[in-house]
């Protein structure tokens, strides 16, 4: 992790042609490296029918479908978010 206000100048532009975009003082650019080697994860499709789902999953179970609504508004609000499915 690096701030970008600590970066010099030459580090800067070079980190910014490569995201495509300007950087203000008050960033901090964290870059994270990944292996491609992916072959030892299991496929999405054979992990999708691994078996039940947890029990956490069921976190609306018993809840008419305005209490839902009611829930879900709750969450919107507080992350500054509005429903685009609507």
């Amino acid at each position: 992790m690096r701030n970008v206000k600590d970066l010099g100048s030459a580090d800067r532009q070079t980190l910014e042609r490569l995201i495509g975009r300007s950087l203000a003082d008050d960033l901090r650019l964290m870059i994270h490296i990944l292996n491609v080697d992916e072959s030892h994860l299991p496929s999405p499709e054979s992990a999708a029918g691994s078996g039940p789902l947890p029990a956490w999953c069921n976190v609306y179970e018993g809840l008419t479908d305005e209490a839902i609504s009611a829930v879900e508004a709750t969450f919107f609000t507080r992350a500054n978010l509005t429903r685009a499915a609507e």
